[in-house]
C-alpha cells in the first residue's frame, strides 16, 4: 500500500467518505480493516495504520484525487513519491448487496478484496451462483464440484478436499477473501494456508491454487 505523503488535489468532488460507507469494514482472512468517518479514512493492516486520509491531506509531496464519490462508489487515488520513485495507489470501494468490494491498484498489481461491516459477520464461504456445477481440466485430471454450500475437489477421480468436511474439523479455518460475481477466492488454514481462487472468464474459469511459495494455475471448463 502507499506509504508516502500527499495533499488533497483541487476539484469540486469531496474527498470525504460518503455516508453509506461510514463505519468499520474488514476482511479478517486478509487482516485488513478500513475505518471511515465523515471526514477521514484509515487503512489498517495487521492492526497498524498504513494510510490515513486526514494526515496525507495536511502534508506536502503529492496529491489525492477523487475518481468517484456517489451512492454506490467511493474511489480515490493517492500519488506521490516513495524512495524517489513516483507512485500511485488507487482505492476503489463499490457497494454490494453483501458489503463492499474493494479494489486496490498499485504498481505491483491489483488486489480484489471483499469487506464486511465489523460485527456483521464474515464474507460467505459458500460458492457463488455462477460457479454452481462441475468444472474440470481433463488434461490435469482435476475436477471441482460446486453446490450452494459446498466445494469438492477431486484429483484423478479421488476426492482430495471437501469444504463442508474441512469447516467441521478442529484446528481448520476456512475463510473467504473474495466472493463476488466474477471471483471466488477462499483460504483453508491448518498448519499452513492453501488458497483456492476461481475467476470467471468468457471461456470458463481460471483456477489458481497456492501454498506458501508454490503456485499452480489452470483453466477449467464446465462439465457437460
Amino acid at each position: 500500500a502507499l506509504l508516502f505523503s500527499c495533499n488533497s488535489g483541487s476539484g469540486s468532488v469531496s474527498t470525504n467518505p460518503p455516508s453509506w460507507i461510514i463505519g468499520t469494514w474488514e476482511n479478517t482472512a486478509e487482516n485488513i480493516e478500513f475505518v471511515f468517518t465523515t471526514d477521514n479514512m484509515s487503512y489498517l493492516y495487521d492492526g497498524i495504520v498504513r494510510f490515513d486520509l486526514t494526515t496525507l491531506k495536511s502534508q506536502s509531496g503529492g496529491t489525492i484525487t477523487v475518481e468517484a464519490n456517489s451512492d454506490t462508489v467511493y474511489h480515490i487515488k493517492a500519488t506521490g513519491t516513495s524512495g524517489g520513485t513516483a507512485m500511485t495507489t488507487s482505492y476503489k470501494f463499490v457497494k454490494t448487496s453483501t458489503g463492499v468490494d474493494l479494489t486496490i491498484t498499485e504498481t505491483s498489481g491489483v488486489s480484489e478484496i471483499a469487506l464486511t461491516k465489523s460485527g456483521s459477520g464474515s464474507v460467505s464461504t459458500n460458492p457463488p451462483s455462477w460457479l454452481i456445477g462441475t468444472w474440470e481440466n481433463t488434461t490435469r485430471s482435476v475436477e471441482f464440484e460446486f453446490t450452494a454450500d459446498n466445494m469438492i475437489y477431486s484429483f484423478a477421480g479421488e476426492e482430495s478436499a471437501n469444504l463442508a468436511t474441512l469447516k467441521s474439523q478442529s484446528g481448520v479455518t476456512v475463510a473467504a477473501v473474495v466472493n463476488s460475481d466474477t471471483v471466488y477466492h477462499i483460504t483453508v488454514t491448518s498448519t499452513g494456508t492453501v488458497n483456492y481462487k476461481f475467476e470467471k472468464t468468457s471461456a470458463g474459469v481460471d483456477y489458481t491454487t497456492s501454498y506458501e511459495t508454490i503456485e499452480d494455475k489452470m483453466s477449467l471448463t464446465k462439465k457437460s
